[in-house]
């Protein structure tokens, strides 16, 4: 198990950084110095709660010192002065895996990733809340909420359930919160009566 660092998912394919569609990630020379000419897969991590300014970084092509490539196990990779190998932790069962997992979100972190064999695992904490519905994109893929963590689009997830409709009073689950203070990776979860409603 390790730490899952929330930022850009970057592939090192021996001369320049690719999104996972393949687009070029542009990076400044030195940010690249003492990479090796194998691929690497990785994150473009800008620490803890930084995953903002992960995008804002790339974009701008701006601030790319606080940044650094978190290289995904398993990999045999020293690291550079902007590079590391993420470490990985044996775990002992799933007490450990609690322990683990709860030190890192006290941290500031978002939760650990688990491999075995081939498969790998997201485990972190969430939490559930509702809000009311105010608008549904014309998409159908997200819809416009309002809750007590603000006003903000939810995920509707594809082919789950028809988007509810506003007005509806609606669940939904998220992982923490953005630097505004939004909910993050916030997603629906069910419709539910509006007489069930909290208000707290």
């Amino acid at each position: 198990m390790s730490e899952k660092l929330d930022g850009w998912f970057a592939r090192w394919d021996g001369a320049r950084f690719t999104t996972a569609s393949g687009a070029t990630i542009c990076t400044p020379d030195w940010f690249t110095a003492g990479l090796p000419t194998t691929e690497l897969r990785g994150e473009l991590w800008g620490g803890r709660g930084g995953f903002e300014d992960v995008g804002r970084i790339v974009r701008s092509g701006s601030g790319w010192e606080q940044l650094r490539f978190a290289v995904f196990p398993p990999a045999e990779f020293a690291g550079t002065a902007h590079a590391f190998a993420i470490v990985e932790t044996v775990c002992r069962g799933r007490e450990h895996l609690r322990e683990f997992v709860g030190a890192i979100c006290a941290s500031g972190g978002e939760g650990a990733m688990i491999r075995r064999g081939r498969e790998v695992h997201k485990c972190k904490p969430s939490a559930d809340a509702e809000a009311v519905v105010r608008e549904v994109m014309p998409s159908g893929c997200s819809i416009a909420v309002d809750s007590r963590h603000g006003v903000f689009k939810l995920a509707v997830p594809l082919g789950a359930f028809l988007p509810p409709s506003v007005g509806a009073v609606v669940t939904y689950r998220f992982s923490g919160f953005t630097a505004r203070g939004l909910p993050r990776h916030a997603r629906l979860m069910r419709e539910r009566p509006a007489e069930t409603m909290v208000a707290a």
